[in-house]
């Protein structure tokens, strides 16, 4: 069975599957990186605060960064 057959049925029976950047994670001799067969999908990133701490000054330079999308 290939690769991409084998994560769609551990997805379904539950096991856990994620789609992160390779650098956002450590090595670990049980896990693997699986390449995408086909083009990468889009990922969209969120960025989230508290509102009550968006007045904080580190806070409100990275939302001043940042630019919202419908």
């Amino acid at each position: 069975m290939r690769t991409c057959g084998r994560c769609a049925r551990a997805g379904l029976r539950g096991l856990g599957l994620s789609i992160f950047a390779a650098h956002e994670t450590g090595r670990h001799p049980d896990l693997i990186a699986l390449p995408f067969e086909q083009d990468m999908p889009l990922v969209r990133e969120y960025l989230y605060c508290l509102r009550e701490r968006q007045g904080a000054t580190l806070v409100a330079a990275m939302l001043g960064c940042v630019r919202a999308e419908d």
